[in-house]
């Protein structure tokens, strides 16, 4: 059932960035969503994908896009991919200190790749 309404969100999610695609609204937004819908399929190619292009949109949009930045974070974990997760992760915190907004999830994030990458000092920095 629950992955019959997943390829149902995804469908109604692609439909709507085409949309906004053509219309410049809200196109960063979907991507992300669109994301973070894939990863609850575990398809952490295709959530890589739209959060890559969520966050490039959102950037060109000059907007926010720290949270895509954090899925980011996340969805390389999945893959065990450490040295992504620490160029988003610091990416995120270079957002969010501009906001002033606290960032202690994205230093979590980078301590533990550090740690997967077997770089100790890196991760008690």
């Amino acid at each position: 059932q629950q992955k019959n309404e997943l390829d149902k969100a995804i469908r109604y999610h692609r439909l709507a960035v085409t949309k906004l695609k053509e219309e410049g609204n809200h196109y960063g937004l979907v991507l992300n969503n669109l994301g973070i819908t894939y990863s609850k399929k575990n398809d952490w190619d295709k959530a890589i994908e739209y959060s890559l292009q969520a966050a490039e949109q959102s950037q060109a949009e000059r907007k926010p896009y720290e949270h895509a930045l954090v899925n980011l974070c996340y969805f390389y974990e999945q893959k065990n991919d450490w040295d992504n997760v620490i160029i988003f992760a610091l990416k995120a915190i270079e957002q969010l200190q501009r906001k002033t907004k606290p960032f202690s999830k994205m230093l979590v994030h980078i301590g533990h790749a550090y740690g997967k990458k077997n770089d100790w000092n890196k991760a008690i920095e």
